[in-house]
This record gives structure tokens, sequence and C-alpha cells, in this order.
């Protein structure tokens, strides 16, 4: 009777909620669900990736508007870049920038997106394994599995990396095809929201978008919906501006970061300080091929596996029972996926899949009779591009995590929403070590009102720019460091010459710190800018200083030249 009452209060609660609430967990352990708060941005302020994304917004949003859209300069002055570049998920920045100016003068968006990410993870793959005949109950439990997939909770450092949404999307598209208008509609949604938010999350979408495509019986329509497709991308990649010299390919980087074959069960995410980390409770990592295979990560977890050992047992037991009809069901298979063009889709994963387990001495092989051939070395040279090839296994990762949680249901049919409650406990309780890792620590957190911070407020303020020395750095007295006075230019809309970008005209950065130095030299400098370098460089601030009545002041061992 409690079951009874339980089970009908559970199916009474939209599905969402159950997404929010376990989004809610895996927020909190990660970030603090306080950062949700568009006025919290002292955890954006941390070393590694946030800053880059955090500060390109506020850059841009206090720039005119140009074309390209997403084009700014004023960090790593005065080299060009835009939104795209500095990973700040060009589709909110460039939304909000219409209405910065009702903004607060601090406002971050980077928190509530991440958030939204998870709670849309939950909520597709529920409506996967609706389209899959699931039980409601036993939708949201699966649901809530997938938002514990450990790719996509070790990606919330980057976090435009953190919409697998779409790639749940796409294979909701596939399940649920029809052969109507709205299946135009539905398969070209990610393919510009992807555009719109990572450049990698499109090009693993878009070619499986196209499958679909492809499967409409009219060829008028795949004609016409195909090429639209494939043009749609580029023109959003240009109107970001991604389309310049700095952003060509580098072949001689490719397949460092792919993805190892034990990526499935190796829980090994990350080597940080020459330390392993370890995403799993019970399983060790194991080396692998290279180090910098961090990014095809795509360790299932403890509950996904249990749950594939179990699907693997019957799967033998079936091949075992009906042996004889095994050749015919897969001829069948293929030719129905020939005759319904299905079989664009599993070939666009394979070809997917291929290119995230490139390995480095696979492509620089240019010695081998195949590299020779011109379109293989424009390949290489230009894929080079989109070098961390390693995070192209991810719609395989979700297409093996699907099959599993189908087949778990289909073999147990009316005890299947227990097995999963008990697949989804075990798979929360082995990444436990990855869900407790917090990204940053509180005592080392950069505060935008701490005493520091602060001062150079007060000083940055009365300037028109600010020269490091040396320029085109991102760490100076100590690792990224850059991020404090980056933070206030940016409040005060005006250039340094100092930060970090994926992509820039290194070749402009470096003249101009040497157009810097020489002016140091020279003695001419500009009284409405704000110099700054380390004791490294105090004796030519002293000489500068000295030539020019400038007075050179001191604070937290920085010299500044005011």
């Amino acid at each position: 009777m409690i079951y009874i009452m339980v089970l009908q209060l559970f199916k009474k609660i939209h599905p969402i909620c159950y997404f929010v609430l376990f989004a809610s967990i895996i927020f909190h352990y990660k970030i603090g669900i306080q950062n949700i708060w568009p006025g919290n941005v002292d955890w954006l302020l941390q070393a590694s990736d946030w800053p880059q994304h955090y500060l390109g917004w506020e850059f841009f949003r206090r720039t005119s508007w140009n074309f390209p859209l997403g084009d700014f300069q004023n960090i790593l002055y005065p080299a060009n870049t835009n939104i795209g570049f500095t990973d700040s998920i060009p589709l909110l920045a460039i939304l909000l920038k219409i209405f910065s100016g009702i903004l607060p003068d601090i406002f971050q968006y980077i928190g509530l997106w991440i958030f939204i990410n998870i709670v849309l993870q939950g909520y597709f793959a529920y409506l996967i394994f609706k389209k899959l005949q699931f039980s409601t109950a036993s939708a949201i439990v699966a649901g809530i599995l997938l938002q514990f997939t450990p790719a996509l909770i070790s990606r919330i450092n980057h976090p435009a990396l953190t919409a697998h949404w779409l790639i749940l999307f796409i294979i909701y598209n596939y399940i649920s095809f029809n052969n109507t208008k709205r299946d135009i509609y539905l398969n070209f949604a990610p393919i510009i929201l992807s555009s719109m938010i990572h450049p990698y999350l499109a090009i693993m979408i878009i070619p499986l978008s196209i499958a679909n495509l492809f499967r409409f019986d009219s060829l008028k329509t795949r004609l016409i919906t195909i090429p639209i497709a494939l043009i749609i991308p580029i023109l959003l990649w240009y109107s970001i501006g991604y389309f310049v010299d700095y952003s060509i390919g580098d072949s001689q980087s490719l397949g460092y970061y792919s993805a190892s074959l034990q990526t499935f069960f190796n829980p090994l995410y990350a080597i940080w300080d020459h330390h392993l980390r370890d995403a799993s409770l019970w399983l060790d990592p194991r080396n692998q091929r290279y180090m910098l295979q961090y990014e095809g990560f795509a360790y299932l977890g403890a509950g996904v596996l249990i749950g594939a050992f179990i699907a693997l047992l019957y799967i033998a037991k079936r091949l075992i029972t009906h042996y004889k009809k095994i050749i015919p069901f897969i001829k069948k298979t293929i030719l129905s996926g020939i005759h319904n063009r299905t079989i664009i889709f599993w070939l666009g994963i394979i070809v997917v899949s291929l290119y995230a387990i490139l390995y480095r001495d696979i492509v620089t092989m240019y010695l081998e009779p195949y590299a020779r051939l011109p379109f293989i070395r424009i390949f290489l040279d230009k894929a080079g591009v989109i070098r961390a090839n390693g995070r192209f296994i991810w719609p395989l990762m979700y297409i093996v995590i699907i099959g599993i949680i189908y087949l778990i249901n289909k073999v147990f049919s009316k005890k299947a929403l227990y097995i999963l409650i008990i697949l989804l406990g075990i798979q929360m309780i082995d990444i436990s070590p990855l869900l407790k890792l917090q990204l940053f620590k509180e005592k080392e957190i950069v505060s935008v009102k701490s005493e520091s911070s602060i001062f150079w407020q007060n000083t940055i303020k009365e300037y028109k720019g600010v020269y490091m020395y040396p320029g085109g750095q991102r760490s100076y007295k100590s690792l990224d460091d850059y991020i404090i006075f980056t933070f206030w230019a940016a409040q005060n809309n005006i250039p340094i010459n100092a930060g970090y970008l994926s992509r820039y005209d290194l070749p402009i950065v470096q003249k101009f710190n040497l157009q810097i130095e020489k002016n140091l030299v020279n003695n001419n400098l500009d009284p409405n800018i704000l110099y700054i370098t380390t004791k490294d460089h105090k004796d030519l601030f002293q000489t500068a200083s000295k030539n020019t009545n400038r007075v050179l002041a001191e604070f937290d061992d920085y010299y500044i030249i005011r």
C-alpha cells in the first residue's frame, strides 16, 4: 500500500523537478549552489580556464558592436579576438550584450548555464527513454543516471562543453524521426545551437543531424535541407569571427589529445601536478598511452558498467540459444538500414569515433604512402584546428550508455525500475571522488573585494590603459596573476596587454611588447598608461621613472609607474 502511494506521488511530480534536484546536488559539490547567482564572480577568477571565459564576456559586453558580431579587442591588446576564442558561449554573450546597459556592472551567466545544462541532460535522456517505451518512473531514473555521466561532470571546468544534452538531442531526433516537417526543425535546432555554443560540439553534431535529414523519403527535401544544414554553421561561425588567419590548423598537435581504447572503463580523467586523478571509488586508473588523453575521458561509471555486464550476459544467452538466427538477423538489419537510410547515422557515429582515437604517432606518419596523398595532407593540416580529437568519443559513449540501459529495461521488464535505482546508487557512490573534488578552494579564492583587489581597482581606474611588462603573458609573479589586473581593466573598459586566449595573432602581441620595451628604454612613456612589472625588471622601471619624473610605486611585489 505504501509502495503504491509513493509511486503515485512520484508520478504526480513533473519529471523536470527530479532533474533540477539532482543537478543541484552535482552543482553544490562541484561549484557551490550559491554560485548560480549572477552576482557571484569570485569563483570564476581562479587559475585555469574559467577566468578566460568570464573575462572574455566582460570585455565583449563593453565593446561597441562590430562585424563580425563576436569581435572585440582589449584583452591581450592590441590583438583582435572574438567571443568564440574565449569560449564565453557566443549564444549567450551576444544575446546578453543587447541588454548589457541594464545588467549589473558585475554579471556572470556561467553558473546558471552549467546548472541548466545538467538539468537538460537529464530531461533529454528522459525523452529518449520514453520514446523507447520505458515507464515514466524508469525513464526518470535513467535520466538521472545520465546526469551522473562522469564525462559530463568532469567538463564543468569548461562550461561551453557541458552542453552534452545536444548530443542526446540528436539521438532523440534519430529515435523519434517520423518523416515530417517537425523533423526538419528538430534537426536544425541542435545545428544552430551547437554552432553558437562551441565548434567542437557542432562538428560532432552536424554530420549526425545531416544523417537524420538524409532519411527523408522526399529527394527534394534532402536536396534542400542538407546544403542548408552545412551553410548555417559556416554563416554563424563567420558572424562570430572564427575565420581568421590565426585559427588555422596545427597538424603537429593533432593526436596528442586522443581517446584511449580503454576509455570506457578507465577512470583516469586528469593528470594534475604529476598526480593521477581517479573518477572512481572502486576502479584503479590505468596508464594511458599518452598523458594528454584526458580529453578523451569517457569512463562509464560502475553503475553503467555493471549494467553492461548484465546486458552482455543476456546477449550471450541469446546468441547461444538462437545462434542460427544471428547471420539472418544481421543481414536483415543492414538491409533495413540501407533501405530507410538509417545506416548513414551509424556510419556517422563510426567516423566520429574513429577520429576520436587517432593517436599522435598515426597522424604524423607522413612518410607512409597514404600520407603523401594531397587530400590526406590537407585533412591533417586543417583538422589540427580541432586537435582535441578525444572529445569526439562522446556520441559513441552516449549510444553505449543508452543501449545498456535499454537492454536492462528489455530484459527485466517489471523489475527494471528497481535495478535502475540500484545501478544509479552504485554509480553515484562510485564516482563520488569526482563529485566531491571541488574545482576551487575557498581559502585560495581571488576576491574582488579583497584589500589587494580594491587597491588595483582604485589605481587602474585613473588610466586609459594597462601595460604589463613583458606583455602577452598570463603569469608574472605567480600563476595566472593576470586575472585581477584584467578584471579591473575590463570593468573600466580599457585595454590591457596581458591575458589568455585559445587563439590569437601572436606576432602582433610580440611586436607590441617590443615597442613597449623600446619606449621604456627611451623614456617615452604615455601619461595615460599604467605600467606594471615584477622585481625581475625593477631596474628598467627605476630608470624610466627617474628620467620621466613618473612615480615608481611598489605594491604586492609589483612595481608600478604611475
